[in-house]
């Protein structure tokens, strides 16, 4: 999963798809992380 900044690419989370549905835990584990990127950004 990635989000394209106006500066940056940003990289959350790189895992091996293996249904149509992405799992909870990776979008939790993404979600922290933007909040932390955003907050030192």
């Amino acid at each position: 999963m990635y989000r394209v900044d106006k500066d940056a690419i940003v990289i959350l989370e790189i895992f091996n798809k293996s249904s149509r549905q992405t799992p909870q835990t990776v979008i939790e584990i993404c979600q922290l992380r933007l909040k932390r990127y955003d907050s030192i950004t």
